[in-house]
């Protein structure tokens, strides 16, 4: 069943990684199909109207769905994040996209690798899970610009950092923080960033 007019939910969409040539994807709820639009790797699609709460992907010309997104009951405005899961499988995260919980400066990490990865953005610390996802508010910024980054993932109990590098400090500025491993030496864990510079939002007559 089409989402009504009046009450249209709305979703971006994002990928961890995408073959060289991707056709564009539509959505797919029964019958009811949206427009076909792109997808990237490297920032969100346009808005889209979603034809459901539940509803499908599909690339444009092909008969087989890729992935399942449900969508939660409450909230209008919604980010898929569309990571590889294991066998190769597409595993779609959904993130409610509300200003008020996900602010401009936060990170949200998700860890699709299969091993837990420990983390440093600035002087906060977390440990992702694999095949986990949570919100991190980076601390410790110096001078206001930029705060220190620091990766490792764990092997055999002890932690072996990967990636050690400074991040620019945004007020305004969201990102999304991949983990996964490299398909090529599953023994190695590689990471992604997508970022977006939050624009103030049109106001309501």
């Amino acid at each position: 069943m089409a989402v009504a007019a009046q009450s249209k939910v709305m979703v971006r969409f994002a990928a961890q990684s995408l073959p060289e040539q991707m056709p564009q994807i539509l959505m797919v709820s029964g019958e009811e199909k949206s427009p076909p639009f792109d997808i990237s790797a490297e920032s969100f699609s346009p808005p889209q109207t979603a034809t459901g709460r539940d509803f499908s992907l599909r690339a444009l010309g092909g008969n087989t769905d890729f992935a399942t997104v449900r969508l939660p009951e409450n909230g209008n405005k919604f980010i898929v994040l569309l990571v590889l899961a294991g066998g190769g499988k597409v595993s779609p995260v959904v993130i409610p996209d509300d200003r008020n919980a996900f602010h401009g400066g936060d990170v949200y990490v998700y860890n699709s690798s299969g091993k837990l990865v420990l983390g440093e953005l600035g002087t906060t610390k977390f440990n992702a899970k694999p095949g986990n996802g949570s919100m991190v508010r980076p601390a410790g910024l110096v001078e206001d610009q930029y705060y220190e980054v620091r990766f490792a993932y764990e092997d055999n109990g002890a932690p072996r950092m990967f990636s050690s590098a400074r991040w620019p400090a945004g007020g305004k500025e969201r990102c999304y923080l991949f983990f996964y491993t490299d398909l090529r030496n599953p023994d190695r864990v590689l990471y992604r960033v997508i970022s977006e510079v939050l624009q103030p939002e049109a106001k309501l007559n």
